[in-house]
Formats: C-alpha cells, structure tokens, sequence
C-alpha cells in the first residue's frame, strides 16, 4: 500500500516575523522521507499550513517537492478561496511534473452542494493530471457519499478522507476501489480493515517515517502490530502535548513562523525524529 506523507513547509529562521519558506530544508525533508520509505508526498495540506502560506510560496514549495521527489508521486493541494488562483496553482504543478492535485472544497462558510460541485468541475477542467477531493469535516464543508459520487460524475479522480472513521473509510473504498486515500494518524495500521483503499495519507510520517511505514506494511507477529501501534498513540500523544504542528517542525529542526510558533518545550523533550 502506498504510504503518502503530508508534509510539513519549513521556515528559514526562527520563530518570529514573516520567515521565507525554506526550499532547500523542503528539498533535504523530501530527500529523507523517501530514502526512509516514503512512496509519494502531498505539499501545502493541512499539515503543510495552506492558510498560512502565500501563492507564490506555495507554488515554490510544490516546485522543491516534484524536484527532490525524483518522480515519486507528488500531489500538492491547491486550495485558494480565490478559484482562479486555485485553478493556477493546479496548471503549475501540473507543468512542473505533480502526478495530481487536491483540495477540500470552500471552507468556513456552509456552502450549497451544487455549488461543491462546480467548485470541483472547474479545476478538473483545468488540468489533465488526477484532481482529489479532500474530506475534513472539522475544518470545511463534509463530503458525503452522495456529494462525492457526483464530484466522480464530474471527473474528480478520488479522495483524500480525514474523517477518522474506519467504518466511513471502508465503506466508501468499498464503492470507490483504489480511489480512496485514508488521512489521519489514527488510522495507520488498520490495514486491510479500510478495505481497498489507494494508499494512507500521514503527517506523522513526517517525524517517524520508518514507524509509518512499518504500521502500512503490517509485517510481523500480533505482538511486533501491537507495539507499533502502542508506539503510535505514544508519538501522537507526545506531539499534542508538545504543541501540534510547531512540535513536530521543532524536534525536526525546522524553522517556524506565525501563528504556529509555540511550543512547550519540557513536552517537546518527548517528542524524537528518527535518526
């Protein structure tokens, strides 16, 4: 099963003012990722602070990721609440070599499904590459089973699904073979439970990509399963305490910048990057 990393964007300094994107940190990251097992890279998600961070630099950081992916997948997220820059960003990362891209639909305001619809259509007629839809009910509008069967009618190639529900992910990879990506740290290592999914999407593969890749593969004894796991829930633990995102950027030793800045840093002494 392809094991996804949603990467994390680096800063060149510090902690504080507007810290340029570091690209050689984004190149080396993408680098170590894959010599650790890493199939394929999602830029500028969630994980990546979309919000936070400006066209052109999203633009760049998709740019280093193709680049130091070497012709690993690479499947940056476009979103913009302007479309047009959406549909912009798409059309470079497909020139520059993205095996696709994603996005969740507009965010913060209730928006009507037609309206989802259109919003999908124009950036799958913008691009030839695979256009993915991005399922995050906790931060934006929820798709659906309905909802999403229609983005299929209109082109979309699949989903990236954040949900963190086992069941829900089962039972759309049951109607959408291969066409569903699992999101969420929780649920690496459930394995054949997902049903046929198209590969598992993580952040914290950002920190211990050997771990992740090891819950994916599900090799060993019940036991060997059971303290991956164990150590799983032990890493997101330790990183929620520490401080999310900034934590794990920190322990990597990555620069930061608002709003994700603080860390606690007796907790972060828990949180360990792989070697």
């Amino acid at each position: 099963m392809q094991l996804w990393c949603a990467t994390l964007t680096p800063f060149a300094s510090g902690s504080s003012g507007h810290a340029p994107v570091d690209l050689e940190r984004v190149r080396r990251h993408v680098r170590w990722l894959r010599a650790r097992g890493v199939d394929a890279f999602a830029p500028t998600g969630t994980t990546g602070e979309f919000l936070y961070l400006r066209p052109h630099e999203r633009a760049e950081v998709h740019r280093a990721t193709i680049e130091a992916a070497e012709g690993a997948p690479v499947m940056p997220c476009v979103f913009d609440p302007d479309p047009g820059i959406m549909v912009d960003l798409a059309r470079r990362a497909q020139d520059r070599g993205a095996w696709g891209v994603f996005s969740p639909p507009p965010v913060y305001q209730p928006v009507h499904k037609d309206d989802v619809v259109a919003w999908y259509a124009r950036l799958v007629q913008a691009v030839t590459i695979p256009v993915y839809a991005y399922h995050h009910p906790r931060t934006h509008n929820p798709i659906d089973y309905p909802l999403l069967e229609r983005l299929v009618e209109v082109g979309v190639a699949g989903m990236k699904d954040s949900s963190g529900d086992a069941n829900r992910v089962r039972l759309l990879a049951q109607v959408f073979p291969q066409r569903i990506i699992a999101g969420g740290d929780e649920l690496l290592g459930l394995g054949p439970l997902l049903g046929p999914i198209g590969g598992h999407m993580s952040g914290l593969t950002n920190l211990r990509p050997a771990l992740c890749r090891a819950l994916v593969d599900r090799q060993g004894k019940p036991a060997e399963l059971q303290a991956r796991a164990e150590e799983r829930d032990a890493v997101r633990k330790a990183v929620s305490e520490a401080g999310g995102l900034a934590a794990m950027k920190a322990a990597l030793g990555m620069g930061r910048r608002p709003p994700l800045v603080r860390v606690d840093e007796e907790a972060l002494a828990h949180v360990k990057a792989e070697d």
